[in-house]
C-alpha cells in the first residue's frame, strides 16, 4: 500500500481548518536522504508554496552525515536560506519525527526556537485550553507563553513517552521536546515533523512571513539561549543518583534564589530566568548536561562550571 497520497491530504486539510494560508514562500527542504522524502515538499506545495527538495534519493548512509536535523549535518540548508535564496528552510531526521527549521534572518532554529512559536500561534487561536506538557530538558519560554493565556504547564521527564503520557490522560492539549519532536491532542500521540512542519508553515503564511512571526513572539516573551553538551560516561544514571545531593548543592550556588526538579537527572532553576539540568542518557553513555537563560553568557557560564562540578566529583 502507498500511504503518502491519504496522509497529505489528512495533513493539508487539518492544517488549513486552523490557518489558511494567504502568503508564498520559497521553501527549501533537506529530508537526509530519508523517510520525509516526497511528502512535506508535497502537502506544502498543496499550501500554495514553491518548494525545492534536495538530497531527495534514498540513501541508507544518509550522505555520510548522521541523520539529525542540527546545524553540521545540514550546512547546505543553512547557507541557501541565510544567503536570501530561500525563504525558509526545514530538514527532519531519519524517520522525520523531528523538525528544524531556517529562517532567512533568524537562521538555524532549534526546538526550543520553534515550540515558542507554535504554543504562541496555537494559544491566540484558542487551540490551546487545558495546558502545555514539556520535558524537564525544554524551554521556559513555554511557561511565559502559558502564564499570559492563563493554562497550566506539565514538566515531565526526557522521553515523548512522558508528553504522550499526559496529553492522552487529558493533562494538556499538546507538548514537546527539546530533541525537536511535537505532540498534538488532535493528531497522534506520538511526534511527527511532516505535520509540524505543515502547521507552521501555514501559520507563518497567514501571518506574512517567519521572520516576522519570530520577532513577534521574542518581543513578547524576550528569547532564550540554550546548550546542551554530552560527556562520555558509563553508568551515568548512576553517578546522578549516587551524587543526587551534592551535585544539587553545588549547582545552587550558581544563581540567585534556587530551586530543585528532580524528576529525571538534577535540574536548578534561578530567579534570573536561568536553569542547569544534569541527567543520564537513557539510550548512550552519556551525560546530558543542559542550561538555558536569557543570554549566551549566562549559559556558557553555568555549562562551564556544570562540567568543573561534575570533573570535581568524578576526582573524589
Amino acid at each position: 500500500m502507498d500511504p503518502a497520497p491519504e496522509y497529505i491530504n489528512y495533513v493539508y486539510e487539518n492544517v488549513t481548518k486552523m490557518f489558511k494560508p494567504r502568503s508564498r514562500f520559497k521553501v527549501i527542504i533537506d529530508p537526509i536522504y530519508a523517510t520525509s522524502i516526497g511528502y512535506t515538499s508535497e502537502v506544502l506545495r498543496k499550501l500554495g508554496m514553491e518548494v525545492t527538495e534536495i538530497h531527495n534519493n534514498y540513501d541508507s548512509s544518509f550522505g555520510g552525515r548522521d541523520p539529525n536535523p542540527e546545524p553540521q549535518n545540514i550546512p547546505e540548508l543553512i547557507q541557501e536560506v541565510t544567503a536570501g535564496k530561500y525563504d525558509i528552510g526545514i530538514s527532519h531526521d531519519g524517520d522525520s519525527d523531528r523538525i528544524a527549521l531556517v529562517d532567512r534572518v533568524h537562521g538555524y532554529l532549534s526546538a526550543n526556537d520553534i515550540l515558542p512559536i507554535v504554543v504562541e500561534r496555537l494559544a491566540s487561536a484558542s487551540m490551546i485550553k487545558r495546558g502545555i506538557v514539556r520535558t524537564v530538558s525544554t524551554t521556559h519560554i513555554l511557561d511565559n507563553i502559558a502564564s499570559k493565556y492563563g493554562f497550566k504547564v506539565v514538566e515531565v521527564p526526557v522521553g515523548v513517552k512522558y508528553v504522550a503520557r499526559a496529553i492522552l490522560s487529558g493533562e494538556a492539549d499538546m507538548g514537546g521536546e527539546e530533541s525537536g519532536g511535537l505532540v498534538y491532542s488532535w493528531h497522534i500521540p506520538d511526534k511527527d515533523g511532516i505535520y509540524t512542519a505543515s502547521l507552521i508553515i501555514a501559520m507563518a503564511s497567514e501571518y506574512g512571513s517567519l521572520t516576522n512571526l519570530i520577532s513577534d513572539v521574542r518581543s513578547k516573551y524576550g528569547r532564550a539561549y540554550f546548550k546542551r553538551v554530552d560527556l562520555d560516561m558509563r553508568n551515568s544514571k548512576k553517578f546522578v543518583n549516587d551524587n543526587r545531593e551534592l551535585l544539587l548543592r553545588m549547582l545552587s550556588s550558581l544563581g540567585p534564589n534556587p530551586r530543585f526538579i528532580t524528576i529525571d537527572g538534577v535540574k536548578v532553576v534561578f530567579s534570573d530566568g536561568s536553569w542547569i539540568l544534569i541527567r543520564g542518557s537513557g539510550t548512550e553513555p552519556k551525560l546530558r548536561i543542559y542550561s538555558e537563560a536569557l543570554s549566551a553568557d549566562r549559559v556558557e557560564e553555568l555549562i562551564n562550571n556544570a562540567i568543573g562540578i561534575v570533573n570535581q566529583l568524578l576526582r573524589q
